[in-house]
């Protein structure tokens, strides 16, 4: 009897695709319907599973551009309102910025800015990251002139601001501090399985650094390790389970980041 055999390749696509549907059924299990998912990265760079909730009615959008023709999501209250502080959000590997811009609102609305600069590497048409420290860092500060250009100095992501990370995005938040100490007062790192140099934390002048995963993120050992080293190290670190999800933003990841600026901040959320 003639045997039939699938060629190598739709195999291959066949195993991919059966392990997303996997990775969706368990989530929809666990009662969480993220926003956007990564699954490992060998596998699938990502995977929006839903749109995210439109912004409340405080929330303007806008899209800058960078002399390079980078583009920046950026929302603000009111324009009468007063900002205390602005939230810059760094998305992971091949991802749409804006969507996940959208994570952030609305329960931000009252802080001031979220800025969501695209990243300066492409993956097929979606915004990726590429490069050393340095040159990320560059690039985040063509978005932030750009923002400076148009609201004014006093409105700048790099005056005592937050820096937030997911997946790749909180490889490239990790870098930043670094090339840029004493630019932000605090960083939310989300989903980044890495071992940290303390010194060049401490170096940053952030006030504190929140690690948070989804219970079962590939990251979350990882990241518990991570603020254990930190706090052993001087610096103030916590790590914030996100619930019983995988690789993703949970659906109300601008409340989580809201407690996690009080407890930078000195307050008691987180």
């Amino acid at each position: 009897m003639l045997g039939i055999r699938a060629p190598r390749g739709l195999a291959l696509v066949m195993v991919i695709v059966c392990f997303a549907i996997g990775v969706i059924a368990m989530q929809r299990r666990a009662n969480a319907t993220p926003l956007v998912l990564h699954t490992p990265v060998y596998v699938l760079a990502a995977l929006p599973l839903a749109p995210a909730p439109p912004p409340d009615e405080w929330a303007t959008t806008r899209t800058l551009a960078t002399p390079r023709g980078a583009a920046i999501t950026v929302r603000t209250p009111d324009e009468g309102a007063p900002w205390t502080t602005a939230v810059t959000m760094l998305h992971g590997m091949c991802s749409d910025a804006r969507a996940t811009c959208d994570t952030l609102t609305p329960g931000l609305g009252d802080l001031g800015l979220v800025v969501c600069p695209h990243g300066n590497g492409d993956c097929g048409g979606w915004a990726d990251w590429k490069g050393s420290g340095a040159e990320k860092a560059a690039h985040l500060d063509e978005a932030f002139e750009a923002i400076e250009s148009h609201y004014g100095q006093a409105a700048s992501p790099r005056q005592n601001g937050i820096l937030v990370g997911f997946s790749r995005g909180a490889f490239v938040a990790r870098d930043v501090l670094a090339e840029r100490p004493g630019a932000f007062r605090g960083a939310i790192l989300v989903g980044a399985a890495f071992v940290p140099d303390v010194e060049r934390f401490r170096r940053s002048g952030v006030r504190a650094v929140v690690l948070a995963s989804g219970e079962h993120d590939g990251a979350r050992k990882m990241m518990q390790s991570a603020a254990l080293r930190l706090q052993a190290g001087g610096v103030r670190a916590k790590f914030v389970t996100l619930g019983p999800i995988w690789h993703a933003l949970p659906p109300r990841f601008d409340l989580f980041v809201r407690d996690a600026i009080a407890w930078i901040d000195g307050g008691e959320s987180a």
